[in-house]
This record gives C-alpha cells, structure tokens and sequence, in this order.
C-alpha cells in the first residue's frame, strides 16, 4: 500500500471549525452516487457535503507530504516460474495457475505474477480475486490488446495490481468508440482498485472510448515511458494520483491528470515527486478535489488553445474574480474549465520545473496556492495565479509572462523568492471580490479588513497595463526589491490601495501615470518620495545622494509621469537629484513620505493625499 509521509495531520474529519487565520470560510463538495445491476436499474443520489478547515490543511502542507512507495509499487521482478499468458491474435493460451482463458478473454482469479506477451484483437484481459485483500503483478512483456466494446485490461477485484513494463518492450492498449453510451468501465485501463505502474519500458494507451487509465482508488505511475492519447481523461485516481518518476506525455480531449474524490476530506489529491510530464489537454491539464503537492519533475502543460489564442474575454464591469467558485466570471466562447493546475483546497510548490501555457487561469484554487521553491513559468489568458483565499511565495521563481491579471487573491502575501509579473490588468491585485466599479476607476462597497498585499522579502518585478499593486485593503512593503512599470493611462495607477500603504523597509521603484497617483500612508526606516516628470520609453531613471552616490537606478521600458521610490538611504533633511534623461531636478525631503509636485492634468494626486487613509470608497478594487 501507499504510504504518506505526512508531518502535521492531514486526516481530516468530514465535519470541521470554519476557517479563521486567513479569513475565509469552508470549502464544500458535492457528489452524487449512482448504483446499477445488469438485472435492474436503479439510481439513487445522496449529496455529501466536505468541510475543509483550510488553516489545518495549509499548516500541514507546509511541513511536507512526499510519497513513499511499498515494495509492490517498485518490484519489478518475475521468473521462469511465473505464470506465462499467451495472446494469440483471436486466442489466448495460459501457461501456469492462477488463470483462465475463454475465447479472447483471461481471467486471473489468484495472486501471483503473470506475464503476458503477444497481439489480441477484440480482448480483454481481467483480474477478479476471490480475496480482495491480495495482490496481483502484471508484467507486459510486449503486449498489444484491443477491445470494441469494454475496458480491454479490467481490474475487478484485489487489493493492488502492479503492472510492470518490462525493459525493452513497447506495450499498447486501445479501445474504441462504443455502441452504447451506458458502458461502465470507462478506461482503456480499469480498476476498481488501487494500481501500480512501474517498469524501463513503454505504454501506449489509445483511449477511443473515454477515459485512459483509472483507478477507483490510487493510481500511482513508478516509471516507464507512458504515452496516451485519451477522448476524455488521460490519467485518474479517485482518492490519490501520486508520481514518483518516468516520462508521462497526454494528449486528452478533457483533464490531463484528475483525483476525483469529492466527497471524502481526506482523498482527492495529487502528488508529484519527479519525471517529465506532458500535458496538452482541452479540458484543465491537472485538476484535484482536494490539493495538488509538487516536489520535483518536469511538468509542461498547454490547455485550450494557449494563452495567445484564448477565447476568454473582459469588459469594463468583468474583473476576472470568483470567490467562492471555480469557475472564472469571465465570458467566454467555451464554458469549459481550461485551467493549467487546478486545486479546489490548496497547490503548494516545493520544487520542480513547471511551465503552463493556459487558454484559462494557469494556476487556480478555491483556497490556497503556496510556493516555497521550484521554477514556474506561465502563460495565461486570463489569471496568471488565482486563489480565492490565499496566494503566498516564500521562494522559487515565478515568471508570468503573459496575463489578464497576474496574480489575484483575497491575500497576497510575498516572503521571498523572485517574482516577474506581466499583466494585460492588473499585475496584482488582492481583493475579495466584494466591491464595485461606480466609473472612473473608483469603487464602493467598503474597505475589507481582510485583504491585504504585503510583500516581506524577495525580488518582485511588475509590468502592467493596468494598476501594478492593487490592494482592495491593506498594501504593506516590509522588504525585498520592487519595480513596478505601471499604467502609462490616467485611470489606473502603479500602485492602488483602498485602506493604506505602509512601507517599513526594501526598496521600491514604482512608474507610472499621474492621473490617478496615490500617496503612500507612511514610511518608517527610510524615506518614500513622489517624483514628477516625464520620462519616454526606455529612458532610466536614476536616484544619487549629494555626493553623486547611485541609490536607486532603473531604466522602464514605458513612458512614465511619475516615480514613487524607496529606500532606507533616503532621508529627511538631505539633498537627492534625480534624473530622467538629461534632465536632473533636486529635492530634499522634509517628511517621511514627500512629494515635489502634482499631476499636470490637474486632477491632483488622487487617493490617499497626504498620508490620510480614505474611508468607505477606494477605487480600481480589481479591474
């Protein structure tokens, strides 16, 4: 059996405290279950309802969940002694005990080994034990099976089947289009138990049907080279998809890679520890009831049409968040879900090379998305990162290189790492989804206590056309190094905030229009300046003391008006010159947040004048 290596619990109860520590409420699930005899039919359908405490689930994560393999996942092993299984195109012969043939198809009824070579057409091979608490080891020894009318491999009963491919062999499993749409076994490769795939060799799996490989309970892929073309689902495991190595490469009409359980707090979830992943899917490339654990591996995912073809369109009053949903507001010509790594509870990142090309958001959850390492490089057409509760980097590399809006949560929360970020909208943007647009950029509905932006270490660059940080609540700068290249039109800003924006250390270079400028609310350890003047394209801007020392020095790749920048070498009392161009204007600040001039349009630095936090209306709470 599978073994999880879980520091803190993970366990959960069906019936949970709501969540608290980040504000937010429980998840829900909703399943339906339908039971049917080839003598009568009946249905019945219960609706369950999964309470996930999200807090408990994140502070478990954190600490680490791998997978550990039982010494069935990794055998590879067989003998002259093993039962051998003869496919002979129409016929079958069987070596040994432990199975029987009839016509074109075997039936395994004892545990044991059996190795299985040769073409059958319209076959089956099946594993139906007695005792459901034994285990069976397949080794594909250059097998090629075909079935028209049901799943060509079917797992009927046994505690864990393992399948080996065995070195040197190309095996190929297919099934067809059915007459009947009511066929139960949904896969090319079907168990209603938990199986293995390990072995050097390949698999190839034609899924004409529906679904390529499932399991009812863990699918765990070891290694080999596994190669599926799915009309539906390429990879599932109801309560776990763990993958600890190989070379995976999908093709699938609907997801990619799918644990489906959605009724049990415990199951529904994926783990990936290493091998090469390929996903070009229609359909979400991963997608978990519960959560989505990334150790290591190479993981290159496309879904839809890509990022620079998707059919996923915004209007003024659209702003891209669901809370509380998994779908995207968003209009669209498709309703389908075509999102790179979808989690309904939490995705965390320890490691690993992960790029998305993504029609929908790249990364979405209903919950939490955590990165503490790895590379992730995304595409999207709509969010580059979406959670609904909680987005928090705290290291790796995160490059959005193409988005509607880059990363967007209730909370946004940035401890270390390097973050690159190019948005369409908004390049940040935390917000619960709760207020509205009334025109000119401004919203109502109130500022939420619960929302924040705060960004605590790290390296954090921003390129948007729309507000660069946007916060619906709070914006807070404690560390790291941040550059901002911000909207070059009047009706949104480099950086936006409802409540305040506090800066308590780091550096910040923020450019942009000065339409709708707002004025930091305090600066502690350091100075923060608003620095008017017009500056083209590609034209650097540089900061130095009054003895010629460079404190700050960036060259933005748009025209720009203004500059709010900070750094714990500016302070009050002293002289600074900056230069935009050949020209070079020097001011000496007087107070901790300090501004040389105002917007020429005349509308004024707009916002929070002064340091004076507004009350009750903010504006572009996320466009």
């Amino acid at each position: 059996m599978i073994n999880l290596r879980k520091v803190g619990t993970i366990g959960l109860t069906s019936v949970l405290i709501t969540m608290s520590l980040y504000g937010c409420t429980t998840n829900e699930a909703t399943t339906t279950t339908t039971s049917s005899s080839s003598s009568t039919s009946s249905s019945s359908s219960t609706t369950a309802t999964v309470d996930v405490d999200l807090d408990e689930l994140i502070s478990s994560l954190e600490n680490g969940v791998s997978l550990e393999l039982d010494e069935n996942d990794t055998d590879t092993s067989y003998d002259n002694d093993d039962t051998t299984i003869t496919l002979n195109g129409s016929s079958i012969s069987v070596n040994g005990d432990g199975a029987s043939a009839s016509g074109s198809t075997v039936t395994i009824t004892k545990k044991g080994t059996y190795v299985i070579s040769g073409s059958l057409s319209d076959g089956q091979i099946v594993v139906d034990l007695a005792d459901d608490t034994d285990e069976v080891h397949l080794i594909l020894n250059g097998v090629d099976i075909s079935n028209s009318s049901t799943a060509p491999v079917l797992i009927l009963s046994a505690d864990k089947v393992t399948i080996t491919l065995a070195d040197g062999t190309t095996n190929t499993v297919t099934d067809s289009s059915r007459t009947t749409d009511t066929e139960e076994y949904s896969a090319a490769i079907y168990s209603k138990d938990d199986l293995s795939i390990n072995g050097n060799g390949s698999l190839v799996v034609n899924a004409g049907y529906n679904d390529a490989i499932t399991s009812k309970d863990d699918l765990i892929i070891v290694s080999g080279n596994i190669s599926i073309t799915a009309t539906d689902e390429g990879l599932i495991g109801k309560d776990l998809v763990g993958i600890a190595g190989g070379t995976i490469d999908i093709t699938a009409t609907g997801d990619g890679i799918k644990a489906s359980n959605d009724s049990d707090a415990t199951k529904g979830y994926i783990i990936i520890e290493d091998g090469e992943i390929t996903i070009q899917s229609e359909n979400d490339g991963i997608q978990a009831e519960n959560y989505v654990v990334i150790n290591g591996g190479t993981i290159d995912i496309t879904t839809g049409d890509g990022a620079a073809n998707s059919s996923v369109t915004h209007s003024s009053t659209d702003f891209g968040f669901r809370a509380g949903s998994s779908t995207s507001s968003t209009s669209s010509t498709s309703t389908d879900s075509m999102k790179g790594i979808k989690a309904t509870n939490v995705l965390i990142v320890f490691g690993g090379n992960v790029n998305i090309d993504s029609e929908d958001d790249a990364v979405h959850t209903d919950g939490a998305v955590i990165i503490k390492g790895g590379d992730l490089e995304l595409a999207s057409g709509d969010d580059g990162i979406h959670a609904d509760t909680l987005i928090q980097i705290d290291g790796g590399t995160v490059n959005i290189t193409d988005s509607y809006e880059g990363l967007e949560s209730t909370q946004i929360v940035i401890n270390n790492g390097n973050v690159s970020v190019v948005a369409d909208d908004d390049g940040m943007n935390a917000s619960d989804g709760s207020t509205q647009t009334t025109g000119m950029g401004n919203t109502t509905g109130g500022t939420n206590s619960s929302v924040k932006l705060e960004i605590n270490g790290g390296t954090v660059y921003v390129k948007s056309t729309g507000d660069g940080l946007d916060s619906n609540g709070t914006l807070t700068i404690n560390g790291g190094n941040t550059v901002v290249e911000g909207p070059t039109d009047s009706s949104n800003a480099a950086v936006d905030f409802d409540s305040n924006l506090t800066i308590n250390g780091g550096t910040l270079m923020a450019f942009g229009s000065s339409g709708m400028v707002e004025t930091p609310s305090s600066a502690t350890n350091g100075v923060c300046l608003l620095l008017y003047g017009s500056g083209s394209a590609n034209q650097t801007f540089t900061l130095t003391d009054s003895s010629g020392n460079t404190i700050l020095s960036y060259t933005p790749s748009k025209s720009y008006q203004v500059c709010i920048c900070y750094s714990a070498d500016i302070t009050t009392g002293s002289s600074y010159t900056y230069t935009i161009g050949s020209s070079s204007t020097t001011v000496t600040p007087t107070s901790s947040v300090y501004s040389n001039g105002s917007s020429s349009s005349g509308m004024g630095s707009m916002g929070n004048m002064g340091g004076n936090s507004q009350s009750g209306t903010g504006r572009n709470a996320f466009k």
